[in-house]
């Protein structure tokens, strides 16, 4: 019983360490998501530019992260 307890934890401790991004990388996900939907239903084309700006700063934060994961793993 101990072993298979000793077993899991070491799994749960693998995943949990192996991409260390990956809660950031989902939330900048869902950010964009969000923004391209408001991007899409707006008519002013100042907002649309600004969200559009906002859109690229994430993508480009995202790209960071990713390029971060590469070094790591």
């Amino acid at each position: 019983m101990r072993k298979v307890l000793i077993i899991l934890l070491l799994i749960s401790f693998t995943f949990s360490y192996a991409d260390p991004y990956s809660d950031i990388r989902l939330e900048i996900l869902s950010k964009i998501k969000v923004l391209e939907e408001k991007k899409s239903k707006e008519k002013n084309p100042k907002k649309k530019r600004l969200l559009e700006k906002k859109i690229k700063e994430l993508k480009n934060e995202l790209e960071k992260y990713n390029n971060n994961l590469d070094i790591i793993g």
